[in-house]
């Protein structure tokens, strides 16, 4: 597929599979609405291009998206979560890289896939 037509080729719905993702906000459960609902069809406006969805998500997000209680809302997008695992062809294939530059000195800090996003900054310091 030419780069040139990549985007164009996925918004018509001619692949099989394609490789890109969407960046992170503050607000995870109002941006990822677009992604998995509404239906789009090819060609259609939106970001849902597996152009599927489950007709139950509509109200799951109008709920999260006013609940106000952060334990009654972490119920809802947990629901969100199930219905799109249930029937959502998506699957991660590699994750992103995170490429720090540090001195060569300073322990204990830079990237890490399998930890959290907090340093414990009681370990970061420099070497001699």
């Amino acid at each position: 597929m030419p780069s040139a037509d990549y985007f164009t080729n996925i918004m018509a719905g001619k692949y099989e599979m394609a490789t890109f993702g969407w960046q992170g906000t503050l607000f995870p459960v109002s941006s990822s609405e677009s992604l998995f609902y509404p239906e789009m069809k090819p060609g259609g406006d939106g970001q849902n291009f597996a152009f599927v969805t489950d007709p139950k998500l509509g109200d799951l997000w109008t709920q999260a998206n006013t609940e106000l209680d952060p334990a009654k809302r972490l119920k809802i997008t947990s629901q969100i979560n199930d219905t799109i695992a249930s029937y959502m062809p998506m699957l991660p294939i590699y994750p992103y890289p995170n490429v720090q530059v540090v001195d060569k000195n300073l322990a204990n800090y830079g990237p890490g896939t399998f930890t959290d996003l907090t340093d414990d900054w009681t370990k970061v310091g420099f070497t001699k």
